[in-house]
């Protein structure tokens, strides 16, 4: 059964740390949705720039806005405070640099309107510095389905669109706090992936997903991904308690062999993941990347790990294997039509 959409009120959760340059456009964005009923929930961590008296100008003009000002903890408390405060039935997480589509509140909306999805995931657009937009779902343009629960965690992890990313995604406040699901604020990558990962475990309905493009992510130099080519950030090690945490999550729900698999073949390429970066800036830190270890195979024993090294190199030398062979093949049938 369908639900009444403009009934459902929506609560966007804005986190803000030094944002005045990239503000006023996230805002504005929120404001100029064609969906209405809407709080937005703006969360000063502490800035020391002039995001404040931005946020008390918007404050003034709009009732739908409400403004917390706290420390600085970094995002994820500043999500939690927000959570704290949130009336509405289902809530979106925008970061203070990057905006929404005019329609992005009601497409969301609409992936969840049926009783039968607690979750819904959507497309999203990177803006580049030039301004030039760049469609992460080009492929898959107009594709929309309904998956279960396991074909949605089996998605997470496989589907080259499914990112884990936290923004484009509309999650059910009820859920959350039934559950008591908030950001671990030791965790400083990968927290939104171990955020979807406890609320997908939570959930008992269908998910939502559509290709239609729900969010703009700028890239700038101090944007998550511009910080990430330019130096290395000791937190990353987090990164990998953090799939080590996704693991425990999906080995205590009735899930697929297959999905359990895959979260923990999630934590082999975390590790890797660390360990290649450790080695792309030259990192000699002998005590670090024994911790790292023991992290690791604390959960995967050493010989548990060779053999999934070894069966992903099989299962990438198969795939070559067949690719050289079906190319061949068309190679010689092209030759034969002449």
């Amino acid at each position: 059964m369908l639900k009444c959409k403009d009934s459902i009120l929506v609560s966007i959760l804005v986190p803000i740390y030094n944002s005045e340059q990239f503000l006023p456009f996230c805002i504005e964005s929120l404001l100029s949705q064609t969906y209405e009923n809407i709080e937005i929930i703006l969360v000063n961590d502490g800035s020391k720039d002039g995001s404040e008296n931005l946020c008390k100008a918007y404050l003034a003009r709009d009732k739908r806005i409400k403004y917390f000002k706290k420390e600085n903890g970094g995002v994820s408390s500043a999500r939690n405070w927000g959570l704290r405060q949130a009336k509405g039935e289902w809530c979106i997480f925008v970061d203070s640099d990057d905006m929404l589509p005019v329609d992005a509140v009601s497409s969301l909306v609409e992936l969840v309107s049926q009783d039968d999805v607690d979750f819904g995931i959507a497309g999203y657009d990177c803006c580049n510095g030039d301004g030039s937009l760049e469609n992460s779902t080009a492929k898959f343009k107009g594709c929309e389905y309904v998956l279960s629960k396991d074909d949605g965690i089996k998605n997470l992890y496989r589907h080259v669109f499914w990112q884990w990313f936290i923004c484009s995604k509309i999650f059910k406040i009820e859920i959350l706090k039934r559950h008591n699901i908030e950001f671990n604020e030791r965790i400083f990558f990968g927290e939104d992936r171990l955020f979807i990962m406890q609320y997908v475990c939570a959930i008992q309905a269908n998910m939502n997903f559509t290709s239609k493009p729900t969010y703009i992510y700028r890239i700038h130099d101090n944007s998550v991904q511009g910080v990430a080519e330019s130096c290395l950030n000791v937190n990353i090690v987090t990164g990998l308690e953090a799939s080590i945490l996704m693991y425990k999550e999906i080995s205590k729900i009735d899930t697929t062999r297959c999905n359990k698999y895959m979260a923990l073949e999630d934590v082999v390429c975390s590790y890797r993941t660390v360990r290649r970066e450790l080695k792309r800036f030259n990192v000699q830190d002998e005590k670090l990347v024994i911790g790292i270890d023991r992290i690791l195979h604390n959960v995967v024993p050493t010989y548990k790990y060779y053999i999934m090294l070894l069966f992903r190199k099989v299962c990438v030398s198969a795939v070559t294997l067949r690719d050289i062979f079906v190319d061949w093949i068309r190679k010689y049938l092209s030759l034969r039509s002449f």
